[in-house]
């Protein structure tokens, strides 16, 4: 009897911490401090070819330094997609190792809500900054991302899932990372905004698997989406 009830409490104590790597609905991850080592790594729901993506985060850092706000990586390219904030006035979007920058005005005392779109067969680059759609750009024309990425929160990997670097490692809050294998629509992206996000097949927020490693924070978050952006 003992027996029996000791695997019932394993395989329940195994299901909980199973289930705590699933799902960040109304969560956020902090990063409190420069680090090597501490990181999320996000599963994607599915890794057919990448040609076309949309990716919509928010972040709230009062970091000056030059930091990455999301890295995927291939075997073959470390900087497959980066999203990386160079300054409070800079932003730079990588695709294939490549980079297009944005002057930007940001403010270490509120968060920052960011979409990016990339067409392959264009080459163009759709960049939302707080609800503002800045000048389309173009970048990489025809490629496409065929490899099984591995996808990193708070570090920037210049490797496959490795070689960090901490004078680039994140410091402060990510939250709600969503992204689409198309290009959403403008108005689309004016819904991710306000909360409503039209099924991310490659990362939904709300039922993502993750991997966290290092000193990284899961909290409630304080605002909800929708209110977020009334005051």
């Amino acid at each position: 009897m003992k027996t029996l009830l000791g695997l019932c409490v394993f395989f329940l104590l195994a299901l909980l911490a199973t289930s705590d790597q699933i799902g960040l609905k109304r969560k956020e991850m902090i990063f409190p401090e420069q680090s090597k080592d501490s990181y999320m790594k996000l599963i994607p729901k599915k890794e057919d070819p990448i040609s076309n993506f949309t990716l919509c985060l928010k972040v709230f850092s009062d970091l000056s330094r030059p930091q990455v706000l999301f890295s995927l990586a291939t075997k073959q390219v470390d900087n497959e997609i980066l999203l990386l904030r160079d300054s409070y006035q800079k932003i730079s979007i990588f695709v294939g190792g490549s980079s297009v920058s944005y002057e930007v005005k940001t403010s270490p005392h509120h968060w920052m809500d960011m979409c990016v779109t990339w067409n392959s067969e264009t080459g163009i680059v759709g960049f939302w900054h707080n609800g503002q759609r800045l000048v389309k750009k173009a970048l990489k024309k025809g490629y496409t991302i065929n490899e099984k990425p591995i996808i990193i929160l708070g570090q920037e990997q210049d490797g496959y899932g490795e070689k960090f670097d901490p004078d680039q490692s994140f410091v402060g809050e990510i939250k709600n990372v969503y992204m689409w294998n198309r290009v959403l629509s403008p108005g689309e992206v004016r819904s991710v905004r306000y909360g409503d996000y039209p099924d991310p097949n490659i990362i939904d927020w709300e039922s993502v698997e993750y991997e966290v490693a290092g000193n990284v924070v899961i909290e409630p978050s304080e605002t909800h989406d929708n209110m977020e952006h009334k005051h």
